[in-house]
């Protein structure tokens, strides 16, 4: 009778030693599976991560730059009214941008911005209702009492919504219509809240003009007015908190730089605040920077930054996981491995007088062990296959749990960065004035790019189970040493 055969036969006879084998390497298997598939779901949340938030860099004008700034008269109404800052160097365009990303490889858009205040009404010149109106606030009671400018919301100019900072960094998500582009005409984005407050769709019109604060001799709030359609409606997925609560994510609109100069002419000739550019592979962040900095910033004329200190502060969790994971897997394993060599040593001294008697017939020691391996090899067969669905139902909770159990122990997430950017000079009293700054939307930590989801694939699966049947072997291996020194007489004569 060959050694297989009797392997497949003891296995059958002794079901309950089967048994005791195979829900120990079960236990092991899913341990094993589920922390390989909860570390590879980590890994591809961390690169969705880095892509998302990471995968990016800022170019923004060097307004700290004396040399770029001249003062030159005031006037109203013909009347010099005194001087003001003006700033000389290069302008933000979308031109720039497109320069920019045909010059340097690696990266896959861009998104231009600039934010200031508009008042949107219908077409018969009525104020569209704007998402909580400020009631009990001081701020914005105080901002009420200044004409209509307690009507004004968020206006953000925008060469490509896809790659504004809210959207791709998962804040906000666009689910009627298109996105606004460069070339969009007279087309806007609109909140879900906001349309549905105003009975607005995807095609609807209504009108944007500048507050009447701003009225001088030359131009009126009445000459701003300009017909925009609703060309997209986006929804708000984290909270976040606004200085104003006309100017809230829920009050926001996107639209394209001339719409914007059309609600706001004195700004024309400004230009952007800042490009945001996102790169195709995070890795290949800093030369990109590098290469961008050679180029443009020999004039001085513009700053390049890439913060990842947002990205630090959502990995954190997953970090934190990752290790925790990396633990509970390498005690789970140690600690099974212990206990199945245990078993199988167990095992192995019941059998020792089977096996002395088969060496005193001249069955080879290979094949004694062979038929141990065998064995061995069939219940963890078994176990591993019985594992994968196991791990299937265990391996999200797990990880949903590890997750969970390391966010309250990780840094607490910073704040969202605004689409704005750098603010406009003062003017030319000294005072502050509302510039892009003022725009800026303080997002809560989005917890959906850390949404971990844990398959069990292939992959995984050929990883665990390599390893559990190289355990296994080293198990029966050592669990066989004794019978591999001792003579058949000898065993005999121990066990007598």
């Amino acid at each position: 009778m060959s050694f297989v055969k009797r392997a497949v036969l003891y296995v059958a006879r002794k079901r309950g030693k089967t048994l005791t084998l195979f829900l120990i390497l079960l236990v092991i298997a899913t341990a094993a599976l589920s922390g390989i598939a909860v570390r590879e779901a980590v890994a591809t949340a961390q690169l969705n991560v880095r892509e998302a938030l990471g995968g990016t860099f800022t170019l923004q004008p060097n307004m700290d730059d004396p040399s770029k700034w001249e003062s030159r008269e005031a006037s109203a109404g013909g009347v010099v009214a005194g001087t003001q800052q003006v700033f000389t160097g290069e302008r933000i365009t979308n031109d720039l941008g497109e320069r920019i990303m045909g010059e340097v490889d690696g990266i896959k858009g861009f998104n231009a911005s600039w934010s200031n205040a508009g008042v949107p009404q219908t077409l018969d010149g009525e104020f569209l209702e704007l998402v909580g109106d400020g009631e009990g606030d001081l701020a914005d009671a105080f901002l009420q009492s200044y004409g209509d400018f307690g009507k004004t919301v968020s206006l953000t100019a925008a060469t490509d919504t896809r790659f504004d900072a809210y959207f791709a960094k998962g804040y906000l998500e666009l689910i009627e219509g298109d996105p606004v582009r460069h070339d969009s005409g007279n087309g806007v984005l609109v909140s879900e809240k906001f349309a549905e407050l105003n009975g607005l769709s995807v095609g609807d019109a209504f009108t944007l003009k500048q507050s009447d604060v701003y009225d001088s001799a030359e131009l009126k709030d009445t000459d701003t007015v300009t017909e925009v359609r609703v060309q997209g409606i986006f929804r708000e997925v984290a909270e976040s908190t606004a200085g104003f609560s006309g100017w809230s994510a829920s009050n926001t609109m996107y639209c394209t730089y001339d719409t914007l100069t059309s609600v706001r002419p004195t700004h024309k000739e400004d230009g952007f605040d800042q490009i945001t550019f996102h790169v195709d592979d995070p890795a290949d962040l800093e030369r990109i920077v590098a290469d961008v900095e050679a180029g443009y910033n020999g004039s001085d004329d513009f700053t390049v930054s890439a913060d990842n200190g947002e990205v630090e502060s959502v990995t954190a969790p997953l970090e934190n996981m990752d290790r925790l994971v990396l633990w509970l897997v390498a005690g789970v394993l140690v600690c099974g491995a212990a206990v199945l060599a245990l078993v199988l040593t167990a095992r192995v001294r019941d059998r020792m007088h089977e096996s002395g008697v088969l060496l005193s017939l001249g069955v080879p020691r290979g094949r004694i062990v062979g038929q141990y391996l065998v064995e061995a090899f069939l219940v963890a067969a078994l176990a591993f296959a019985v594992s994968v669905p196991v791990s299937a139902g265990v391996a999200q909770g797990l990880g949903d749990g590890l997750l969970e159990y390391a966010s309250e122990r990780g840094a607490e997430g910073g704040a969202g960065l605004g689409a704005g950017g750098a603010g406009r000079a003062g003017d030319a009293s000294g005072m502050t004035v509302v510039d892009s700054s003022s725009f800026g939307l303080d997002f809560e930590p989005n917890t959906n790019l850390t949404d971990i989801r844990v398959t069990v694939d292939g992959r995984s699966a050929a990883i665990a189970f390599g390893a559990g049947f190289a355990l296994v072997a080293a198990a029966v291996a050592c669990s066989s040493a004794p019978l591999l020194r001792r003579t058949p007489k000898e065993i005999l004569g121990k066990m007598s």
